[in-house]
């Protein structure tokens, strides 16, 4: 049977022009072009205009000044250490996330099926209008929370914050952190026999023992990739530092950059040396990515015989971890909705205790607005653009990665990270003088296409690794035996190599399609009024005043990232239904 096997795997290998030395390398620079256009281009555009003093269109001066004012500026050298000291909060978040993968996939927990479900809804809630709810929870003047611990005798001297930095680390573990984790892991973990496992605990190990020794051995792929996304990412998103740190002095480089731009005048010089200084952080962290990703080795967990995702019998243990997740959901993701909720149908935002506080008037005046009929369909087409493109170009070149040996596969593996290396308003401003600019895409400008190509190409990142540890996890053999039996590369694609990696792709199209429909910072300056995306809507009325109206967007995004997130759990838990033993 081995030796069947050896045969197939040698003639999936020794097929012409697969492996020729000139179609290797042909291929590889081609493909290298291309994804250079998209990632190199604006990094290059940003590297190189930080030493330009004129504003974006003028003619090219030469300067250093912008490099010498981020080192001069205090404020801007204490924004470098919080950022990093802020990204603490990325292991701390993959030890909750490792552990609550393990339980929902390996333990028959009771409301598994709706614990998922509140973990896809909590990282595809629009963060802007949860900050605001955590606001209203707990601000330490007049938070929620903290008047009810202040009317309590023994407690009456303890104060929450939220505008902290432990606050702000709540916030995102709480609503993006540990969910897009726990997403990422559990559809690697669900591709591994549990087979692997149950032998070496019928050896003695301890299930610790095993865990540690067998399963995060294997899963190590995709720890590397949620532990690097999740650091990356740490470092780009600006909307929660904003909103609970600028007032309290709590500045990351990324709010630094945002208030360069928004200076009056701009200073563009500025903000591109501070975002040139982080994209070499953030290049040498995918470098070292690449590297350990080799030196650890892909494993294939997934092979002729299938894999059985087995789930320990019933326990006390299963109730109380059961309990302690939905404590977690409770305070975490349903607290701050309930509040935005009310504040959607306060008169004034916050404040509940007035008289005769409610009013449906924002809903009426929101859902009869013109501007909210285009931004809902807008929505709906670049989140369905992104999801079916990104997916299906993030899948072949997950595959070109992992099952060729094209020249470039590390130079590329390094290029699709390069978008994440760039804060969002940055990658914005290069996007838009690049569609203003570059002769043939100028007529693009005014339309959702540059909507569509940049939230794609931000989505290369995560999308792309996501789907790699997924396809290397597929036994080779299954591939080859169909090729041996005369499919094509589109055939065998299609019907052999989607089908396997399903849960995964289903969870890319599922996070491509809300996060475009939630992303602000890269789309705010490609958008006009025409273009707007509900997110844009949502924060151009928070930014206007109009928090109230801001809060009855968040909640329609809030109840369609429900639908979407059961959805995805209902289709993904569907396609293991056949691994569950």
């Amino acid at each position: 049977m081995s030796s069947a096997a050896g045969r197939v795997s040698s003639a999936w290998h020794a097929r012409p022009g697969r492996h020729t030395g000139a179609g290797r390398v042909v291929w590889g620079i081609v493909l290298c072009v291309v994804v250079g256009v998209f990632t190199v281009l604006p990094a290059a555009w940003v590297i190189i205009n930080s030493f330009n003093s004129a504003p974006p269109g003028d003619s090219f001066a030469f300067s250093t000044d912008g490099w010498s004012d981020i080192f001069s500026d205090p404020t801007t050298v204490k924004s470098i250490g919080y950022t990093f000291l802020l990204s603490l909060r990325i292991p701390i978040a993959m030890a909750i996330a490792l552990a609550m993968t393990w339980a929902i996939v390996r333990m028959d927990l009771p409301a598994r099926k709706f614990i998922e479900r509140c973990l896809w809804l909590a990282f595809f809630l629009p963060a802007l209008p949860v900050t605001l709810g955590w606001l209203l929870l707990a601000d330490p003047d007049y938070g929620l929370i903290n008047k009810l611990l202040h009317s309590l005798p023994l407690l009456g001297g303890v104060t929450l914050s939220i505008t902290s930095v432990a606050g702000i680390m709540w916030v995102y573990i709480s609503l993006t952190t540990v969910p897009i984790m726990v997403i990422l892991l559990s559809a690697s973990l669900r591709q591994i026999d549990a087979s692997y496992e149950e032998a070496s605990e019928a050896s003695g190990a301890s299930v610790p023992k095993t865990m540690r020794r067998v399963t995060f051995r294997l899963l190590l792929p995709a720890i590397l990739t949620a532990l690097v996304a999740g650091f990356i990412t740490s470092l780009e998103v600006f909307e929660v530092e904003q909103i609970l740190g600028t007032p309290v002095g709590i500045r990351v480089y990324s709010t630094q950059i945002f208030s360069y731009v928004g200076s009056v005048p701009p200073l563009y010089a500025q903000a591109l040396a501070l975002g040139t200084l982080f994209f070499f952080v953030l290049l040498v962290i995918a470098v070292a990515y690449q590297i350990q990703v080799k030196r650890a080795g892909a494993h294939a967990t997934m092979t002729g015989s299938g894999s059985r995702v087995a789930r320990r019998p019933r326990t006390r243990a299963a109730y109380v971890v059961s309990g302690l997740m939905l404590l977690y959901i409770a305070i975490g993701v349903a607290l701050p909705v309930i509040v935005l909720i009310l504040g959607s149908f306060s008169k004034l935002f916050g404040f509940f205790f007035i008289d005769s506080p409610w009013t449906t008037a924002h809903w009426s005046q929101v859902l009869h607005s013109s501007d909210f009929t285009t931004a809902a369909r807008n929505s709906v087409i670049v989140g369905l653009g992104v999801g079916i493109v990104g997916t299906l170009l993030y899948a072949l070149l997950a595959w070109t990665m992992v099952r060729t040996r094209i020249w470039g596969r590390s130079l590329i593996g390094v290029m699709v990270w390069l978008p994440w290396a760039i804060p969002g308003v940055l990658a914005g401003v290069a996007w838009l003088v690049i569609f203003l600019r570059v002769p043939g895409l100028s007529s693009l400008y005014g339309t959702l296409t540059p909507l569509v190509i940049v939230l794609v190409v931000k989505g290369l990142p995560l999308g792309t690794q996501m789907l790699r540890t997924s396809v290397e996890q597929v036994s080779e053999d299954l591939e080859a035996a169909a090729r041996a039996s005369g499919a094509g590369f589109a055939r065998t694609f299609r019907t052999v190599t989607l089908p396997l990696i399903s849960p995964m792709v289903v969870s890319v199209f599922m996070i491509l399609f809300m996060t475009s429909m939630r992303d602000v910072s890269s789309v705010v300056l490609l958008a006009p009024p025409e273009t707007r995306t509900l997110s844009l809507l949502m924060f151009s009325y928070a930014t206007s005043g109009q928090l109230e109206s801001s809060a009855v967007i968040g909640v329609m995004l809030a109840v369609l990232a429900m639908f979407v997130a059961g959805f995805a759990s209902r289709i993904g838990l569907r396609m293991n239904m056949g691994q569950e033993a």
